[in-house]
């Protein structure tokens, strides 16, 4: 667990004594709060289930903290706190996993709840250089969640690129006539972009409840910083509702190009059928085996009915590829 105050000279602290008596979104203690005393906290699932009595935070939210159960993009507004969860998505194997970030905003500050790995490491010592910025002080929670919403939007913006560029590579090969597994291939991507999709329009819904500030927690100047987020986050969903269009086209030119191999193939049945139609018939009519055919007792019949079928064969195939159907 780390605890940082919005005075910029005051240090981080790990001590669960430093934590705020009044930290909850209970009206009446959060009103004792001066600007100076608010802080923000960084804790994993583990840390908030066993510290849930200094912060006084809904029941079931600490229960979405510490499940197993992975929440989508979502926000409550409550009196006197705003309880949130965000995805931190990312690429791995060809498939897209989420990574869950809880946030809890009071009047006390701002609790930040999400296990361990890089994403989080990383924006703690971005956090930490942004902190230094006096300026800022007075509003560092709420600049706190802005940062970590910039940092997801950014990232996921990171992520579209790549996958715009995985459809690209994937369409050049398509019509390169490149062998792939284009079934599958096609499959996974859609199904990331179906993903990206759906969570980009959580976000959308997100940013939208935060910059209407139903409970007027958030500080009239903050409220420029999460209208800028509302209008990068409509940015993501544009941005992956295109992607998600082209790859649908992509997998529409597959078909057409599966089309078009069957039609040559079907074609090339077709001519090779009436190659050998006249054939059929001449072995046919004289496959009949009549009593009374002058044509088997003639001397020369065999090779006639050779050359009469070199020269269909010839001029069929003749015929077929002066109309470039071969």
């Amino acid at each position: 667990m780390q605890v940082f105050s919005t005075d910029p000279q005051e240090e981080k602290s790990s001590d669960e004594k430093t934590l705020p008596a009044c930290f909850s979104y209970d009206e009446a203690a959060a009103k004792k709060i001066r600007p100076e005393e608010r802080s923000v906290i960084f804790m994993t699932p583990e840390e908030i289930s066993l510290q849930k009595k200094h912060f006084n935070f809904p029941a079931y939210a600490i229960r979405e903290c510490t499940n197993d159960i992975l929440q989508s993009p979502k926000v409550e507004v409550l009196d006197g706190l705003i309880y949130g969860v965000l995805n931190r998505l990312e690429a791995k194997e060809g498939a897209i996993y989420p990574r869950e970030i809880i946030f809890f905003l009071c009047r006390a500050g701002l609790t930040i709840v999400s296990e361990k790995h890089e994403f989080i490491d990383s924006f703690i010592e971005y956090f930490l250089l942004d902190k230094e910025d006096e300026r800022f002080s007075q509003i560092l929670p709420e600049r706190t969640l802005f940062l970590l919403l910039e940092k997801i939007v950014a990232a996921d913006m990171a992520l579209l690129r790549d996958m715009d560029e995985e459809e690209t590579r994937l369409e050049e090969k398509l019509l390169a006539d490149e062998k792939q597994d284009y079934p599958e291939l096609i499959f996974r991507l859609r199904q990331k972009t179906l993903l990206v999709t759906q969570y980009a329009g959580l976000m959308v819904d997100l940013s939208t409840i935060l910059e209407e500030n139903e409970n007027d927690l958030l500080m009239p100047d903050t409220l420029r910083m999460f209208h800028l987020i509302d209008a990068r986050v409509a940015r993501l969903e544009r941005s992956a509702a295109t992607l998600r269009e082209s790859v649908m086209q992509l997998r529409e030119a597959y078909q057409s190009q599966v089309d078009i191999s069957v039609n040559q193939l079907m074609r090339l049945f077709t001519v090779v059928s009436t190659i050998f139609l006249p054939l059929t018939l001449l072995t046919s009519w004289f496959g009949m085996n009549f009593k009374f055919m002058p044509e088997l007792s003639y001397r020369f019949a065999y090779p006639v009915v050779v050359v009469i079928s070199i020269f269909i064969t010839v001029f069929i195939v003749w015929f077929f590829r002066k109309k470039n159907y071969l």
